[in-house]
């Protein structure tokens, strides 16, 4: 007798019901960019294996099989914003501020900067068969073996050579130019201060080039590797025994080359990690190199990238890997007949926590802030399209979040200047809110500070440098350098600046209302300063410490076992940690009377004084919401819909194929005709699966759905299944996975969808259907 069976785990969890927080807006017509993807019918934003990449300076290029093309990253000026209507791409080349595409029938189409008329492409070019774009110009190689190039001419990289011709490939550097010629010579032009148009004497045989910022690459038709021009960072230099390489890549000051293995080599600078390969990255069979990052495409499609990612650049990208659109507002979103496969649309993550005085602000992984509590000063009211924040910092009656291109935002009371955000003073990467005042690290090492000035607390000592982190407290400031030294200044009525001798070197520091805290690089805790509520006396035998942070009167340590304790004083609960809190994975800490932290699982936990509700985290706070949205006849197949708003919205003949429903809220959805096999509903919240569709099966497969419902007290699952006509079923259910009991027999199909009832019980159960 042969079998056929179907698992469902089911595991008991909460019922939610939403009140989402809107964090982001689409237009009246249900349409926008969201997180860098279009939202919009017809949206391509489930996976698809690429077929080629192309890295800009700062953002990356890809075709898809369609012969799209989608691009991520830097977009200050368009260049990572396709033209509609390209569908014919063959090859792609991202520039400085401009982007490319070669089309079948041999047209250019340019989009992004044009300030050098670098898009222009020149009348009359004729088919063309490569493209390349540098800094501020572009090149074409023509069908007939010449190349022509148009943009900025600074440094005569337009200036081709006379008479060049029988070119195989060009590549466009910074403001350099090369030609690789039928024969294996290259020829090159342009700018020449790094003696990078210097072509090596006697390179011959050479069957692919590559040029960069101030050096250029070429591959030997024998494996082997030549580079010429910049060495600054080693970027010349060619790994010893480097051979067996089928392709190079020439980034801003790195290079990349792959060998024939799959694997990948790189060398050069590294101030963004771009020469750490991955570990175990293999089945490479492409590269790209940007500025500071790379990209391997796999033979899997997958793309896999590495180093700076400061403008998004090695993001996901739209309709190659799966949208990522975690904890979003795509309320009234029209998604109709969209490609949604696989699109990740469950619960985010918070991964920055911010306390004030009486207010709370949070990070959310989407780089958007949600900000709640006392509002007197505007200190809960975040700014509205405020994106791209890689950090927050709250202070007393304001707060400050820093963006991915190092900007600042400010808001909240600005009595003292402190919600004016700097601007003048070039990138920032490190934050801190005070009392009424902020500090901030630059991108040379250098502290700068506004605000309040009463003790001192702003004027940062003359010549400091190489400085890491900053933390600024009630009325003094503590300093974090790249070598681990501490240095503080500002108030010192309770010795809270003066740096303890034979400290020793520190990895974190935090800055109380009078007391300052360090973390030593053994996970010790040293405390000294304003000690009245006993914030300074670190409790003994505290074990291995991996992060701190301290409130006004009061101290918390995050422990490496994921644990937190707390000392100073307990006014409100501040140091009262909630029993059994485990698995933390960073701290918040209180200006006043609250305190947080946020869990390995991006979950947030509050306690303390909660007078206005700052202690009390907003319901659904990480929910994506797509309640009222338009998702009719959309593929969302193996997408997760984890914990989402989905509030009368229309998925009318959706694909539902795998999709994870788990503590949905599915109240006056509309699902008619969706395709259901295998979805899970585990959970949810007004689930109505009434006119769904469960595909006939193949003959290994039974075709399966559940829906866990409450009747009265009691907690059950409906159990939906594809039957077959005159064969005979029989329910099964089990504990373990191991050990199982019948608990219907003799079900006979009928061709049609069958329902069964069923009481859950046990904290885990596992249901199985068994076709006779």
């Amino acid at each position: 007798m042969r079998r056929e069976h179907c698992f469902i785990l089911l595991t008991l969890l909460f019922l939610y019901i939403f009140n989402h927080k809107t964090i982001a807006q689409l237009g009246p017509n249900g349409t926008g960019f969201i997180n860098g993807y279009e939202i919009g019918p017809n949206a391509v934003l489930g996976s698809s294996k690429p077929e080629k990449l192309s890295a800009g300076y700062y953002h990356n290029l890809a075709i898809r099989k369609d012969g799209t093309v989608v691009a991520k990253g830097w977009n200050a000026y368009s260049q990572s914003t396709v033209p509609r209507g390209i569908n014919q791409a063959l090859s792609i080349s991202g520039g400085y501020f401009h982007s490319m595409a070669l089309l079948e029938n041999g047209s250019i189409v340019t989009w992004g900067r044009n300030n050098y008329k670098q898009r222009n492409i020149p009348e009359n070019i004729g088919p063309v068969s490569s493209i390349s774009a540098g800094h501020s110009y572009s090149m074409a190689l023509k069908i007939d073996g010449t190349v022509a190039c148009w943009g900025r001419n600074n440094y005569g990289q337009l200036n081709v050579p006379e008479e060049l011709n029988d070119v195989k490939s060009i590549a466009a550097g910074r403001e350099h130019a090369l030609a690789l010629l039928d024969q294996g010579t290259v020829v090159a032009w342009g700018r020449n201060d790094a003696s990078q148009s210097n072509i090596p004497l006697g390179l011959q045989d050479v069957k692919q080039i590559s040029a960069a910022y101030f050096h250029s690459l070429a591959l030997k038709t024998d494996g082997t590797v030549v580079a010429w021009g910049s060495n600054k960072y080693g970027e010349s230099t060619i790994p010893e025994g480097l051979d067996n390489v089928i392709a190079i890549a020439a980034g801003g000051f790195h290079s990349l080359a792959l060998k024939n293995d799959g694997t990948v080599v790189a060398w050069g600078r590294n101030l963004y990690g771009q020469t750490d390969v991955p570990e175990s990255l293999m089945g490479v069979v492409s590269i790209i190199a940007g500025t500071g990052h790379n990209s391997a495409l796999l033979d899997n499609g997958e793309i896999v990238s590495w180093g700076s990612n400061e403008h998004g650049q090695i993001d996901p990208m739209p309709g190659i890997s799966p949208a990522i659109l975690r904890g979003y507002d795509l309320s009234g979103a029209n998604l109709e007949n969209s490609d949604l496969k696989g699109v990740d649309f469950s619960q985010g993550k918070i991964i920055d926590l911010g306390v004030g005085y009486f207010h709370t602000i949070v990070l959310k992984e989407n780089g958007t802030v949600v900000s709640w509590g006392a509002n007197e000063l505007g200190q809960s009211n975040t700014p509205e399209n405020l994106s791209d924040v890689i950090k927050i910092s709250a202070g007393d009656f304001h707060n400050l979040a820093l963006k991915k291109d190092g900007t600042v935002a400010a808001w909240g009371n600005n009595e003292f200047g402190q919600s004016l955000a700097p601007s003048g003073f070039g990138k920032i990467v490190d934050i801190s809110a005070g009392f009424s005042r902020n500090a901030a690290v630059l991108e040379n090492g250098k502290v700068i500070t506004w605000g309040r000035n009463l003790i001192g607390e702003n004027n940062v000592p003359l010549n400091i440098s190489n400085i890491k982190t900053v933390s600024a407290g009630g009325y003094h400031t503590v300093a974090l350098t790249k070598t681990g030294d501490v240095i503080a200044w500002g108030s010192n009525e309770f010795a809270q600046s003066i740096i303890p001798p034979n400290l020793g070197k520190a990895k974190a520091i935090a800055a109380g209302l009078h007391h300052t805290v360090i973390l030593r690089e053994n996970g010790e805790v040293v405390a000294w300063g304003h000690n009245l509520a006993g914030q300074c006396d670190v409790p003994p035998n505290l074990g291995k410490v991996i992060d701190i942070t301290a409130g006004d009167f009061f101290t918390i340590a995050l422990k490496e076992d994921g644990t937190v304790q707390a000392w100073g004083i307990n006014e409100a609960g501040e140091v009262s940690v909630p029993p059994g809190l485990k698995n933390v994975e960073s701290l918040g800490g209180g200006m006043f009377h609250h305190s947080g932290v946020i869990k390995n699982d991006g979950s947030l936990l509050l306690w303390g004084r909660n007078n206005y509700n700052q202690a009390s985290a907003p319901e659904n706070l990480t929910n994506t919401v797509l309640n009222n949205s338009n998702l009719q006849g959309a593929n969302l197949s193996g997408a997760s819909l984890k914990y989402a708003d989905l509030s009368l919205a229309d998925l009318t003949g959706a694909n539902l194929t795998n999709t994870d429903f788990t503590g949905a809220n599915l109240q006056g959805t509309i699902l008619t005709g969706a395709i259901i096999n295998g979805a899970i509903f585990e959970n949810t919240f007004g689930a109505d699966l009434s006119g769904t569709i469960l595909n006939t099966p193949s003959s290994s497969n039974l075709s399966t759905s559940v829906i866990r419902i409450k009747t009265g007290n009691i907690d059950k699952i409906k159990l939906l299944f594809q039957s077959e006509k005159t064969k005979k079923y029989i329910i099964q259910k089990s504990t373990d996975l191991t050990n199982w009991i019948s608990i219907e027999n003799n079900i006979l199909g009928n061709d049609q969808t069958l329902e069964r009832y069923y009481d859950i019980g046990e904290s885990q159960s596992f249901f199985r259907v068994v076709k006779n």
